[in-house]
Protein backbone atom coordinates (compact mmCIF):
# COMPACT_ATOMS: atom_id res chain seq x y z
CA UNK A 1 0.00 0.00 0.00
CA UNK A 2 1.16 3.34 0.55
CA UNK A 3 2.15 4.98 3.73
CA UNK A 4 0.11 6.89 6.68
CA UNK A 5 -0.29 10.50 6.80
CA UNK A 6 -0.21 12.62 10.07
CA UNK A 7 -3.01 14.48 11.31
CA UNK A 8 -2.85 17.90 13.00
CA UNK A 9 -5.68 20.55 13.37
CA UNK A 10 -5.30 22.17 10.43
CA UNK A 11 -8.56 22.43 8.58
CA UNK A 12 -8.80 22.35 5.02
CA UNK A 13 -11.76 22.43 2.59
CA UNK A 14 -11.48 20.21 -0.20
CA UNK A 15 -13.34 21.19 -3.37
CA UNK A 16 -14.84 18.40 -5.16
CA UNK A 17 -14.60 17.49 -8.90
CA UNK A 18 -16.00 14.13 -10.37
CA UNK A 19 -15.47 12.67 -7.20
CA UNK A 20 -12.00 13.68 -7.08
CA UNK A 21 -11.52 15.75 -3.55
CA UNK A 22 -9.06 18.24 -4.58
CA UNK A 23 -6.86 21.32 -3.11
CA UNK A 24 -6.49 24.31 -4.98
CA UNK A 25 -3.07 24.84 -3.16
CA UNK A 26 0.11 22.88 -3.40
CA UNK A 27 0.35 22.07 -0.01
CA UNK A 28 3.19 19.73 1.17
CA UNK A 29 3.95 16.41 2.26
CA UNK A 30 1.06 17.28 5.71
CA UNK A 31 -1.74 17.42 3.46
CA UNK A 32 -3.29 17.57 7.36
CA UNK A 33 -7.43 17.53 7.98
CA UNK A 34 -8.63 18.77 11.53
CA UNK A 35 -9.20 15.10 12.43
CA UNK A 36 -8.90 11.70 10.85
CA UNK A 37 -12.69 10.99 10.52
CA UNK A 38 -12.68 14.27 7.79
CA UNK A 39 -10.15 12.36 5.17
CA UNK A 40 -12.37 11.67 1.80
CA UNK A 41 -12.87 7.15 1.86
CA UNK A 42 -12.17 7.75 -1.58
CA UNK A 43 -9.65 8.57 -4.05
CA UNK A 44 -8.54 12.76 -3.54
CA UNK A 45 -5.65 14.59 -4.74
CA UNK A 46 -3.54 17.60 -3.42
CA UNK A 47 -0.91 19.64 -5.22
CA UNK A 48 -3.08 20.93 -8.32
CA UNK A 49 -3.53 24.31 -7.85
CA UNK A 50 -6.64 25.83 -9.73
CA UNK A 51 -4.42 28.53 -11.95
CA UNK A 52 -1.19 28.91 -13.08
CA UNK A 53 0.45 31.55 -15.60
CA UNK A 54 1.84 30.44 -19.46
CA UNK A 55 5.20 29.63 -19.19
CA UNK A 56 5.47 28.53 -23.04
CA UNK A 57 6.39 24.92 -22.07
CA UNK A 58 4.02 22.36 -20.63
CA UNK A 59 2.53 22.95 -17.36
CA UNK A 60 2.99 19.63 -15.25
CA UNK A 61 2.81 18.98 -11.39
CA UNK A 62 5.27 16.34 -10.90
CA UNK A 63 4.70 16.61 -6.74
CA UNK A 64 1.20 16.77 -6.63
CA UNK A 65 -0.16 13.34 -4.28
CA UNK A 66 -2.96 11.08 -5.07
CA UNK A 67 -4.32 9.35 -2.23
CA UNK A 68 -6.70 7.00 -1.14
CA UNK A 69 -8.51 7.73 2.07
CA UNK A 70 -5.78 7.69 4.33
CA UNK A 71 -3.31 6.19 2.14
CA UNK A 72 -0.81 7.93 -0.07
CA UNK A 73 -0.29 6.37 -3.54
CA UNK A 74 2.95 5.74 -5.68
CA UNK A 75 3.28 7.33 -8.86
CA UNK A 76 3.93 4.77 -11.73
CA UNK A 77 3.04 1.44 -9.14
CA UNK A 78 -0.71 2.75 -8.30
CA UNK A 79 -0.91 5.53 -11.08
CA UNK A 80 -0.93 7.13 -14.13
CA UNK A 81 -0.81 10.79 -15.01
CA UNK A 82 -1.73 12.08 -18.44
CA UNK A 83 -2.15 16.00 -19.07
CA UNK A 84 -3.87 17.42 -22.08
CA UNK A 85 -3.75 20.81 -23.33
CA UNK A 86 -1.41 21.72 -21.01
CA UNK A 87 0.80 24.58 -22.84
CA UNK A 88 -1.42 27.19 -24.29
CA UNK A 89 -3.33 29.41 -22.47
CA UNK A 90 -6.86 27.89 -21.91
CA UNK A 91 -8.51 24.91 -19.94
CA UNK A 92 -5.84 21.80 -19.16
CA UNK A 93 -6.52 18.72 -18.03
CA UNK A 94 -5.17 16.88 -15.81
CA UNK A 95 -6.38 12.40 -15.85
CA UNK A 96 -5.30 10.23 -13.08
CA UNK A 97 -5.68 6.41 -14.36
CA UNK A 98 -5.45 3.15 -12.60
CA UNK A 99 -2.12 1.61 -12.67
CA UNK A 100 -2.52 -2.05 -14.00
CA UNK A 101 -1.34 -4.60 -11.55
CA UNK A 102 -2.01 -2.19 -8.29
CA UNK A 103 -3.72 -2.96 -5.04
CA UNK A 104 -6.06 0.34 -5.63
CA UNK A 105 -7.98 0.07 -8.59
CA UNK A 106 -10.84 2.98 -9.27
CA UNK A 107 -11.99 4.76 -12.72
CA UNK A 108 -10.21 7.36 -14.28
CA UNK A 109 -10.38 10.63 -12.22
CA UNK A 110 -10.16 13.86 -14.01
CA UNK A 111 -9.01 17.55 -12.82
CA UNK A 112 -9.18 21.01 -15.21
CA UNK A 113 -7.17 23.98 -14.29
CA UNK A 114 -6.40 26.91 -15.80
CA UNK A 115 -3.53 28.01 -17.67
CA UNK A 116 -3.74 32.41 -17.89
CA UNK A 117 -2.62 34.53 -20.70
CA UNK A 118 1.10 36.14 -19.75
CA UNK A 119 0.77 39.90 -18.84
CA UNK A 120 2.98 42.22 -20.91
CA UNK A 121 3.34 45.58 -20.78
CA UNK A 122 4.54 48.44 -23.83
CA UNK A 123 8.11 50.12 -22.88
CA UNK A 124 10.76 51.36 -25.23
CA UNK A 125 9.24 54.81 -25.79
CA UNK A 126 9.42 57.93 -24.10
CA UNK A 127 7.55 61.54 -24.81
CA UNK A 128 9.47 64.41 -26.49
CA UNK A 129 9.10 67.61 -24.47
CA UNK A 130 7.76 70.37 -27.27
CA UNK A 131 7.37 73.95 -27.29
CA UNK A 132 3.49 75.13 -26.89
CA UNK A 133 1.59 74.94 -29.87
CA UNK A 134 -2.07 75.29 -28.33
CA UNK A 135 -2.80 71.31 -28.38
CA UNK A 136 -2.17 68.80 -26.01
CA UNK A 137 -0.54 67.00 -28.86
CA UNK A 138 2.37 64.54 -27.48
CA UNK A 139 4.71 62.88 -29.54
CA UNK A 140 6.55 59.60 -29.09
CA UNK A 141 9.74 59.04 -29.33
CA UNK A 142 11.49 55.38 -29.85
CA UNK A 143 9.50 52.11 -30.72
CA UNK A 144 6.52 50.73 -28.94
CA UNK A 145 7.48 47.56 -28.11
CA UNK A 146 6.32 44.94 -25.85
CA UNK A 147 7.87 43.80 -22.51
CA UNK A 148 7.46 40.43 -21.12
CA UNK A 149 7.11 38.17 -24.22
CA UNK A 150 9.29 34.87 -23.92
CA UNK A 151 12.40 34.51 -26.30
CA UNK A 152 10.77 31.99 -27.47
CA UNK A 153 7.82 33.66 -29.03
CA UNK A 154 9.20 36.35 -30.87
CA UNK A 155 6.72 36.64 -33.10
CA UNK A 156 4.18 37.97 -30.87
CA UNK A 157 3.72 42.15 -31.92
CA UNK A 158 1.75 44.82 -30.82
CA UNK A 159 -0.82 45.67 -33.64
CA UNK A 160 -2.04 49.52 -33.51
CA UNK A 161 -0.96 52.80 -31.77
CA UNK A 162 -1.81 54.20 -28.18
CA UNK A 163 -2.81 57.71 -28.46
CA UNK A 164 -0.44 60.08 -26.22
CA UNK A 165 -1.82 63.25 -25.07
CA UNK A 166 -0.51 65.86 -22.52
CA UNK A 167 -3.00 66.28 -19.53
CA UNK A 168 -3.50 70.00 -20.55
CA UNK A 169 -2.05 72.76 -23.45
CA UNK A 170 -0.49 75.01 -20.92
CA UNK A 171 3.80 75.68 -20.85
CA UNK A 172 4.58 74.22 -17.84
CA UNK A 173 7.36 71.76 -16.20
CA UNK A 174 6.33 68.51 -15.06
CA UNK A 175 3.70 67.43 -17.38
CA UNK A 176 2.08 63.95 -17.12
CA UNK A 177 0.65 62.66 -20.38
CA UNK A 178 -2.37 60.44 -21.22
CA UNK A 179 -2.62 57.27 -22.64
CA UNK A 180 -5.58 56.26 -24.69
CA UNK A 181 -7.39 53.86 -27.48
CA UNK A 182 -6.14 50.81 -25.83
CA UNK A 183 -8.87 48.99 -26.86
CA UNK A 184 -7.87 49.81 -30.54
CA UNK A 185 -4.99 47.91 -30.22
CA UNK A 186 -4.66 43.84 -29.92
CA UNK A 187 -1.64 41.04 -29.58
CA UNK A 188 -0.78 39.50 -33.39
CA UNK A 189 1.30 36.44 -34.79
CA UNK A 190 1.98 32.91 -33.22
CA UNK A 191 1.59 32.52 -29.77
CA UNK A 192 -0.14 35.65 -29.67
CA UNK A 193 -3.22 34.46 -27.53
CA UNK A 194 -1.13 33.20 -25.04
CA UNK A 195 -0.20 36.69 -23.92
CA UNK A 196 -2.94 40.01 -22.13
CA UNK A 197 -1.84 43.67 -23.35
CA UNK A 198 -2.02 45.52 -19.49
CA UNK A 199 -3.27 48.83 -20.42
CA UNK A 200 -1.51 52.26 -19.92
CA UNK A 201 -3.48 54.68 -19.24
CA UNK A 202 -0.55 57.65 -17.27
CA UNK A 203 2.45 58.39 -17.95
CA UNK A 204 3.76 59.97 -14.68
CA UNK A 205 4.77 64.10 -14.13
CA UNK A 206 8.20 64.26 -15.59
CA UNK A 207 7.67 66.17 -18.71
CA UNK A 208 7.79 69.63 -20.31
CA UNK A 209 5.55 71.94 -22.61
CA UNK A 210 7.61 75.28 -23.09
CA UNK A 211 6.89 78.48 -23.57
Amino acid sequence: GGECIMFTYNCLNPISDKGLDLFSTDYKATDNFADADAVPADLWVAGIPENTPYTGKAITYPDFRVYKGKTLLEYNKDYTVRYTNNKNAGTAKVTVSSKDGSNYKFTDVEKAFTINPKAVTITGFTIADKYYDGTKNATVNGDITLDGVLPSDTAVALSGTPVFAFTDKKADTGKAVNVSNFSALSLTGENSNNYKCIPLSHIPDSYIINR
